[in-house]
């Protein structure tokens, strides 16, 4: 069974994709509370603003994402919201008390580009899994979901090993946390978009692969 997914390229980036992007995410929401409190030294209370924002800005965007896949490739369109995010999150590095009404912009505009997480990936990896039906003769969906899946729970895992690993290693400074927080899942992202730059299925090649399995 593993075999054939372990010659499918297009799994694989995939794959190493969703790995990075897991940790670019999940870095941050790990380190969200302290960022709040040690860095924008706002009360507690302030987290729930912040998150209603966040979460808000990717809900309205779902759809603007969905409508776009009709006439842009949904790969191209990932790599977008994934670079948009990398490049806007990195300010946020760069804030403290005084410029923390800077840090609703910025998740806006990271919400609006979650939203791409959430509705393309899923559509790229069944299209994958299409692709590995007509390239190697057999279905092998439940497997490569399954693969998936469970990169997802890794990087989630690992995100935050690394969040409190390099707290500890470089202390719990504010400065420090700012840089944990905002550059280096700015640096994952990066690294996602670029492993899967060369994504070779467009959405006419998926639709020529429905045919031929049909």
């Amino acid at each position: 069974s593993w075999r054939p997914i372990k010659r499918n390229r297009l799994a694989k980036k995939l794959a190493v994709s969703w790995f990075f992007n897991g940790l670019a995410n999940g870095v941050p929401a790990t380190l969200f509370p302290l960022y709040i409190t040690t860095v924008l030294l706002l009360p507690e209370s302030d987290r729930t603003i912040y998150i209603a924002i966040y979460f808000l800005s990717c809900i309205v965007s779902i759809p603007i994402w969905i409508k776009l896949t009709r006439s842009i490739d949904r790969i191209h369109l990932w790599r977008a919201g994934m670079f948009i995010s990398a490049v806007v999150f990195v300010p946020a590095s760069l804030l403290g008390s005084e410029s923390a009404w800077l840090f609703i912009p910025i998740c806006i505009l990271t919400g609006s580009m979650l939203a791409a997480d959430l509705a393309i990936p899923h559509a790229i990896q069944a299209d994958v899994a299409d692709y590995h039906h007509w390239r190697f003769g057999s279905s092998q969906t439940n497997l490569l979901f399954a693969l998936w899946n469970m990169i997802t729970k890794l990087a989630l895992a690992l995100s935050a090993t690394l969040a409190f690993g390099l707290l500890e290693l470089f202390g719990q400074t504010p400065l420090a946390l700012a840089l944990i927080y905002a550059l280096i899942p700015s640096v994952f992202k990066i690294i996602a978009v670029l492993v899967v730059r060369d994504f070779k299925l467009s959405a006419d090649a998926h639709r020529k692969i429905k045919q031929r399995l049909a």
